[in-house]
């Protein structure tokens, strides 16, 4: 008699700690940046998570220059109760969660991780899912355009536009957003003429009042469109045909893509 009551207390441990429970989480996949398109000091994070029997609730990300999660320069965030402003996506069985660090990292490569919990499961104690580690690195913009401001009387050349695609497609990965069709005629090398579809093309790329898309990066991280200074008056997106792209076009690309401000 002894020995069965003991193989009966053995069996339920082991079937209470091996998971046979319906809330659990994948552990989270952080969606790839294009090579050299981070240049922000408080760069987008994205990465996706899947609960089973709850949602994602909660969120725990950890940024270090050495990968040793420990030291002087180690962030550590959890979204719940302190940081929930950090976190953008939270609160569903399935979601797409972008990051932003609250302090300034330097340029070059830093280690970052991400845990996660469902609704049943927010303790310290019962973390749904594994450590998930990445890395991501910082580009000094001075190897590119973006912190470029333009002024009245400079060239356009197709590095202002093709910096501005580089970094706006990596920040529709990062969000979630799908793979934006660029047309076929695209600056490359000073061969094609730059045009005023080009600059609607970034801007509905990124975000923009006149398409009302949601699938958008800026959409996404503020729940509204940019408005863009135009050429013409007629209210909308679109830089007409025939007129001049100005400087300002580039520079409010650049601050939209970069800090997520509108430009009105």
């Amino acid at each position: 008699m002894k020995n069965k009551i003991l193989i009966a207390i053995v069996l339920t441990l082991f079937i209470t700690n091996t998971g046979f429970c319906t809330n659990q989480t994948s552990d989270p996949v952080w969606l790839t940046q294009s090579s050299g398109a981070q240049y922000n000091q408080r760069p987008f994070l994205g990465f996706t998570a899947t609960a089973t029997g709850g949602v994602i609730n909660d969120a725990q990300v950890q940024i270090d220059s050495t990968g040793d999660w420990a030291g002087g320069d180690l962030v550590d965030r959890r979204y719940h109760p302190t940081y929930l402003d950090l976190f953008k996506g939270m609160g569903s069985a399935s979601v797409t969660v972008v990051y932003r660090p609250d302090v300034s990292l330097t340029y070059g490569t830093w280690y970052v991780r991400v845990m996660v919990w469902n609704s049943t499961a927010d303790s310290d104690a019962n973390r749904n899912s594994n450590w998930v580690q990445t890395t991501f690195t910082i580009t000094n913009p001075g190897a590119s355009t973006l912190d470029e401001t333009a002024s009245s009387g400079d060239t356009i050349r197709d590095d202002h536009f093709n910096d501005l695609r580089t970094a706006i497609n990596n920040l529709r990965t990062i969000t979630g957003c799908t793979a934006y069709s660029w047309s076929g005629d695209w600056p490359v090398n000073n061969t094609v003429q730059i045009k005023a579809s080009h600059i609607h093309e970034l801007r509905s790329a990124l975000g923009d009042d006149d398409d009302d898309d949601t699938d958008t990066p800026f959409y996404y991280l503020t729940g509204s469109y940019p408005r863009y200074t135009n050429s013409t008056s007629n209210g909308d997106g679109n830089v007409a045909t025939g007129s001049s792209i100005r400087a300002i076009h580039i520079n409010e690309l650049r601050g939209a893509s970069a800090d997520y401000t509108d430009p009105h």
